[in-house]
């Protein structure tokens, strides 16, 4: 069944969560068959593009995932 969306506006306060999100991401998968994040943050009023990937040598006190800013230029290429 689908959801019905409405065009008016919400009189609803926006919750805490909402006021303090800041991107939204997606799992996408590779041809390889591992998974990724992609999406975006917006940094003071400005999206940018991200994909985050598990970092598969995180060893001791190296992050356990690794976010980067996606070049639109490098798509181009």
């Amino acid at each position: 069944m689908q959801e019905k969306t409405s065009s008016k506006p919400s009189n609803r306060k926006p919750s805490k969560w909402e006021k303090n999100k800041v991107g939204v991401f997606w799992t996408k998968e590779q041809p390889n068959g591992k998974t990724f994040l992609s999406g975006n943050i917006n940094i003071d009023g400005k999206l940018h593009k991200v994909c985050i990937f598990k970092n598969d040598f995180s060893n001791g006190n190296t992050p356990h995932f690794q976010a980067f800013k996606v070049d639109e230029k490098l798509n181009e290429e």
